[in-house]
Order: C-alpha cells, then sequence, then structure tokens
C-alpha cells in the first residue's frame, strides 16, 4: 500500500500528535494515541489476529506483522489481520480491499461531528463492506 495513507490526520493542528489507527477484521476502526504497543492492541482485540503496518502491505509480498513490543506511530493506519495469513502472499485484489477499507473508514472518521469524535484513547466506527 506503500505511502498512501502515510498523513491521514486532517484536524487543524491542535497540539495532539495524530492518533493511531487500526482497522479491525470485522470492520471497525480503532484509535490510539501515544505509547500504545502492538501487544496492547493485540490484548483488546481479537485473538489469533496480528498487527500489519499499512506502508509494509505489498501485492505479491507476505504481510510482516508488527512487533509486541513496537509501539504504533502517530498517524499511521494499521490492519489486524487473521494470522493465518502471513502464510500467503497478498494478491493486488487482497492489498486494494485494504486500501478501500481505510478508506472508508478514514472518510466515515473525518465527516463524523466534532463533538463526537472527542479525545479519547479509541473509538468504534462501523466500516461498510466495498460493494
Amino acid at each position: 500500500m506503500g505511502s498512501s495513507f502515510s498523513s491521514p490526520h486532517t484536524a487543524a493542528d491542535d497540539g495532539y500528535p495524530p492518533p493511531s489507527m487500526v482497522v479491525t477484521v470485522d470492520g471497525y476502526l480503532l484509535e490510539y494515541s501515544l505509547g500504545v504497543t502492538a501487544a496492547d492492541v493485540l490484548a483488546a482485540t481479537a485473538p489469533g489476529c496480528v498487527l500489519c503496518n499499512s506502508d509494509k502491505l505489498l501485492f505479491d509480498g507476505y504481510p510482516p506483522a508488527v512487533g509486541p513490543h513496537e509501539e504504533l506511530d502517530p498517524g499511521q493506519i494499521y490492519f489486524l489481520l487473521p494470522a493465518t495469513v502471513l502464510r500467503r502472499q497478498l494478491s493486488g485484489a487482497n492489498v486494494a480491499a485494504l486500501a478501500v477499507r481505510a478508506s472508508a473508514a478514514m472518510t466515515r472518521t473525518a465527516a463524523a461531528p466534532a463533538e463526537k469524535r472527542g479525545r479519547k484513547w479509541w473509538r468504534r466506527m462501523r466500516v461498510a463492506p466495498a460493494v
């Protein structure tokens, strides 16, 4: 997916670093503040999943998992994927589906009213599957 999602934070400079975003297997968007590790995310979500950095997901490549003690980068998008995906190369269609899911999640987040977005350490939103 390259660097296409490296700067998703679109709010005016509010003095806070942009949150790290995690798109879950079932289509939710979670946002995390600074200091959250991959192990923290995995403990709070579905077992049997791995966390992958969107910039490292390339078609015809094996997706690398983020190390458990690695902190999430501010403004970066990550995907929770089933652990079985680590044994398969991603096809162009797989990468495109992930990009559409992330784009839909970011669009919904940006369109949400400011009072609903609040400064919580995480937030859940439902992301509709691509048609």
